[in-house]
């Protein structure tokens, strides 16, 4: 699940937070730097609550139905109950960016696409790291939000005899909306077509639509092997 206090946090300090922070046991006051002592209290209440958010929340559910169907033991996980050493060996769904999800350090060297956050609006966009030709460098949302952006990325590692499935998306909205796509069956065909082999990894960018704040149409805006 992602971990909303966490988004919150590095929003309030305007700056990132690395996996190594993130695991760190002075964590949250160790990323609060210079900040006025009345923020450190602020931050440091807010690290300690464990939370996520309602779309991720709804995210989970949906997925734990469809692992339902073929008998898989979904369990809900909070990113601040997780070891390093789990990734090694167990099957992962991460439900977010690394702007609330700071686990996806540990993935983002075999992705195309990676959240940033924006210096001067705090928006976060999706920075495609090697633009094919007429690509941009950088997807965002809309300036009327009814558009957005999500990555979703299957990576399968040598090093690894676990799976990990990343909905990696600008928002929320995307996030949902991929998952369906997943649920659904839309998006399984595509995630799954191609070799087999344990190295083998796949991402798929979607464009997605919306009106009043659901997902209307999704589109495959590119996909990468």
């Amino acid at each position: 699940m992602t971990d909303a206090a966490g988004y919150e946090i590095r929003q309030l300090l305007e700056r990132d937070i690395s996996l190594a922070e993130y695991l760190s046991p002075d964590y949250p006051l160790n990323v609060a730097g210079n900040a006025s002592p009345e923020l450190q209290r602020v931050i440091g209440f807010m690290g300690k609550r464990e939370t996520t958010s309602l779309g991720s929340a709804g995210a989970g559910s949906r997925l734990m139905e469809l692992g339902g169907r073929y008998g898989a033991d979904v369990v809900f996980r909070h990113p601040r109950h997780l070891n390093v050493r789990e990734f090694q060996t167990d099957n992962f769904i991460l439900l977010g960016s690394r702007v609330s999800m700071a686990w996806l350090e540990l993935f983002e060297p075999a992705m195309h696409y990676v959240a940033r956050i924006d210096p001067v609006t705090r928006a976060v966009y999706l920075e495609n790291r090697a633009p094919a030709p007429g690509e941009p460098a950088r997807y965002d949302r809309s300036p009327s939000k009814n558009e957005t952006f999500v990555d979703v990325a299957l990576i399968r590692d040598a090093s690894r005899s676990g799976v990990t499935l990343i909905f990696n998306s600008i928002d929320m909205l995307g996030v949902e909306a991929a998952v369906e796509a997943t649920v659904n069956g839309t998006l399984t065909s595509v995630l799954t077509a191609g070799p087999r082999d344990p190295v083998h990894s796949k991402e798929v960018l979607l464009r997605v639509q919306s009106i009043g704040g659901a997902a209307s149409k999704i589109k495959i805006e590119a996909v990468r092997n």
